[in-house]
């Protein structure tokens, strides 16, 4: 959705000034970007997960 609007501001400003707009996207940047989202949030999910599963089952009576 957010790419396909990416993708019409170059068609657009190109337009208005009169000539050709490339579109530059770094995908270095935001792989990087990704990257480190995705290792705290793997942490923040990990973490608990292991704790839960090494703590002894509650048994109900």
């Amino acid at each position: 959705m957010a790419f396909g609007a990416l993708l019409s501001i170059p068609a657009g400003l190109g337009e208005q000034i009169g000539t050709h707009v490339e579109l530059v996207v770094p995908w270095l940047v935001i792989g990087g970007v990704i990257g480190l989202c995705l290792v705290p949030a793997l942490l923040a999910g990990a973490l608990p997960t292991r704790r839960m599963l090494s703590a002894p089952a509650v048994r109900a009576t």
